[in-house]
């Protein structure tokens, strides 16, 4: 992970645009746009303004467990306002953003350069930034164990450490499903 990383990094890397719903639409209208798409909140904009964000812990919290209807239920009356909601800026750095959820529970952080509205990044977005470094050695290290095209199937080389596994005798010689041995 790059620790120099910021939020406007994370933008950079997605089409441009957000999904975003009226305050006016029902519960039930925005959480098929969510289902739609695939995201776990929208925000809320009225007149090209961030009103709010709706998640699908609001919808969960001030909707089933209230046993109120999402047919019968407005955004504004259950949506996160704004002021008020979780927001970061453009520069605010990917450990920030990962503590920010953390700290505040929150899984979605709009993104707000003055009062434009640039994006808004997830928890899923984070961690994949945070978690690519482990997942490139992982598969680096998968590359090495599985062999090369055209290498010997009995071979476990690492490389630049200098130790293989060829099969050897005593343990089944070369070839011989038996086992592994250690050629050193």
């Amino acid at each position: 992970m790059n620790s120099g990383t910021t939020a406007l990094d994370i933008l950079k890397g997605r089409p441009p645009g957000f999904y975003h719903v009226s305050p006016d639409i029902t519960v039930y209208e925005a959480v098929r746009v969510m289902g739609v798409h695939n995201i776990g909140s929208v925000l809320v904009m009225q007149q090209n303004k961030l009103v709010g964000i709706l998640t699908e812990r609001d919808y969960a919290r001030k909707v089933v467990l209230q046993g109120r209807t999402s047919a019968d239920t407005l955004v504004k009356e259950i949506m996160t306002p704004y002021p008020g909601m979780i927001t970061i800026t453009p520069q605010t750095r990917l450990e920030e953003c990962m503590a920010i959820m953390t700290d505040r529970k929150v899984r979605h952080l709009p993104i707000l350069d003055g009062e434009q509205v640039l994006g808004i990044i997830s928890i899923g977005d984070v961690v994949s930034l945070y978690t690519k470094p482990v997942r490139f050695v992982r598969s680096s290290v998968a590359v090495e164990v599985r062999g090369l095209p055209g290498e010997h199937p009995h071979r476990l080389s690492t490389g630049a450490s200098g130790w293989s596994c060829p099969g050897s005798a005593g343990a089944g010689g070369e070839g011989d499903a038996g086992g592994w041995g250690l050629g050193v």
